[in-house]
């Protein structure tokens, strides 16, 4: 498969889990168990840290999707590259795009 698709592949497919763990419900609502078992903050309190702290804690870096592009790239990077400098860039380019992507879509989801 050509590298740039597999790249473009992998940043969606980043996007989507991003978005699946801090979102959706899932399947018999796994993904909101997760994170209500993380102890997940009323909505308020999600603004709060989104504003003003790093994810410092698993419900933290359960309701940030830009936290979890980070962590969601370097194991799709993983999948792409075929040297340490590619994974490198691999990784930081998904991460890049999979917050662009967030950027553009926050607050339609």
């Amino acid at each position: 498969m050509n590298q740039w698709l597999e790249f473009i592949l992998a940043t969606f497919a980043c996007y989507r889990l991003s978005l699946l763990i801090t979102v959706d419900d899932g399947p018999g609502d796994i993904f909101c168990r997760l994170r209500a078992w993380a102890g997940r903050c009323a909505a308020a309190e999600q603004a709060r840290e989104m504003e003003h702290g790093p994810c410092i804690s698993l419900a933290g870096l359960l309701n940030c999707p830009y936290c979890l592009g980070i962590w969601f790239s370097l194991l799709l990077a993983l999948l792409v590259a075929g040297d340490i400098r590619e994974y490198i860039l691999f990784a930081l380019g998904i991460a890049g795009a999979q917050a662009f992507l967030q950027e553009m879509t926050d607050g339609t989801e």
